[in-house]
């Protein structure tokens, strides 16, 4: 019976427990990428374990490129949520040809692949392919093609980049429960996570993956369940002017994109998931995307789970202050200026949170200010 043959491993300069370095040359470096609450906090720290300045340093990203061991370090400023501080893993090659290649085999091997061509990723120019372990731990293979100026990133899909996180607002973060689901999730489980056990969940891409509409609104209403009352659903996605049938096929991370709903319909299906106060945080001017006469944006909206604890029976008064003569909300309430007018506990709410608040006064019950005064 003949032998197996021998795989031999990649050429490292792997160090030894003395210092010293084997002389085989470096062929390729690991990467992988953490999730950090605080970036300045985090980029300060490596510093000091790697002995080594980072090779990029922005408000949004730091990367750290390490010789001994061969390795590409970077640093995300997200709160790490569901899926923990790892962000993604990878290795760099050499050329377009071996991520093609690469796609190839790991298709014909049976694993769903998802392929970005000229994407900007790490303020350089990618071409990459990636996959997910079954624990949905992300894989890249990648060539960076050149480094992009920073002002270009910062001012291109998702807007201005972030200031760096403040130690105090990293405090806050850290103790806030929050859960996220992305694009290139399957449905995640959370039928294990506790009822209301959840300050914030956050949907990023969920409307554009290819998730069927049932088992979508079954996110929602999970995450409708686990959340505390009071607790925010934030949504991050992509929204038509009018119908798109089929996958779009659209450049960079877009190519995540595996539909593309109309701009009511993430409202719609989150008010019937019982969220209240649904609201959109954000709608680019310009299309990020044009297909023919139809109009593709960048989304952002925001809704909450109604606290349910009415004060003096289930009644608040408020008065409009203006600037109109008068105003009506989303359930058919209209607000006469300088007048005083009763609501639920609810429309009050969905007032203090609305960008409407500050024309408003809002008149505390008789008995609420006399034990506040006690």
């Amino acid at each position: 019976m003949s032998l197996p043959p021998v795989i031999e491993p990649p050429d490292f300069d792997v160090p030894t427990c003395c210092g010293a370095t084997s002389v085989q040359p470096v062929t390729t470096r690991f990467h992988f990428s953490l999730n950090v609450s605080d970036l300045a906090r985090s980029v300060e720290f490596y510093r000091k374990l790697f002995n080594v300045p980072p090779a990029k340093n922005h408000p949004d990203y730091a990367k750290f490129e390490l010789s001994q061991p061969p390795l590409v370090f970077s640093l995300v400023p997200n709160v790490p949520g569901s899926q923990g501080s790892l962000s993604h893993l990878g290795f760099p090659v050499e050329s377009t040809a071996e991520v093609e290649a690469a796609a190839t085999r790991l298709a014909a091997a049976g694993l769903k692949v998802s392929c970005q061509d000229g994407t900007v990723c790490g303020y350089a120019r990618q071409d990459k392919v990636w996959v997910s372990d079954p624990d949905n731990n992300f894989w890249e293979i990648y060539v960076i093609h050149e480094d992009v100026d920073p002002a270009t990133v910062r001012a291109a899909f998702d807007g201005q980049a972030p200031d760096a996180y403040s130690a105090s607002s990293a405090i806050v973060a850290e103790q806030r429960q929050i859960l996220e689901h992305r694009v290139t999730d399957s449905r995640p489980n959370w039928l294990q996570t506790e009822e209301g056990a959840i300050d914030e969940v956050r949907l990023t891409g969920t409307f554009n993956s290819a998730m069927p509409d049932d088992e979508r609104m079954g996110v929602l209403k999970d995450a409708f369940r686990i959340l505390k009352p009071g607790g925010e659903l934030l949504v991050h996605g992509l929204v038509a002017s009018g119908p798109i049938t089929g996958t779009p096929h659209l450049p960079g991370v877009a190519s995540l994109v595996k539909r593309i709903p109309l701009e009511s319909e993430p409202l719609n299906e989150i008010a019937a998931a019982g969220f209240s106060g649904v609201r959109v945080t954000k709608l680019s001017e310009s299309p990020v995307f044009q297909h023919g006469a139809i109009e593709m944006r960048e989304v952002k909206l925001a809704a909450f789970k109604p606290a349910g604890k009415p004060i003096n029976g289930h009644s608040r008064t408020v008065v409009y202050k203006g600037p109109f003569v008068s105003l009506t909300d989303d359930s058919g309430q209209t607000y006469l200026r300088g007048q005083r007018t009763t609501i639920t506990a609810e429309q009050e709410e969905i007032l203090a949170r609305s960008i409407a608040a500050r024309s408003f006064l809002f008149i505390q019950p008789a008995e609420t200010c006399a034990s506040s005064c006690s």
